[in-house]
């Protein structure tokens, strides 16, 4: 079963532990960046993009959604296994669907 009171702290893509002395230090970064660069950009200048996680079919539409129930003891062992492989669970369902799909 997984122990859900437990978090990893998140990690960068490479892999960096984004622990609260690194995310500190990048912003030290960013800032003294900032200085050397002159004024800091105004907020309404932020570049910015939509809400949500980006759509899987690769334009602006949004992703169709699937939902279904399991047994917890199904749902702990598929986050144990997206856990091992360092996916979320919904990367790992979509991958088993579409193996399932293949066959």
């Amino acid at each position: 079963m997984v122990d859900k009171t437990t978090k990893k702290p998140p990690q960068s893509s490479s892999g960096v532990v984004l622990d609260d002395a690194k995310v500190d230090e990048l912003v030290r970064d960013i800032e003294d960046d900032a200085t050397e660069w002159g004024e800091v950009l105004p907020r309404e200048e932020w570049p910015t993009r939509g809400r949500g996680r980006p759509s899987l079919t690769g334009n602006a539409s949004q992703s169709p959604r699937v939902s279904f129930r399991l047994e917890p003891e199904v749902r702990d062992r598929a986050a144990e296994r997206a856990d091992r492989e360092g996916k979320s669970l919904s990367a790992l369902a979509r991958e088993a669907l579409e193996e399932y799909l293949a066959s």
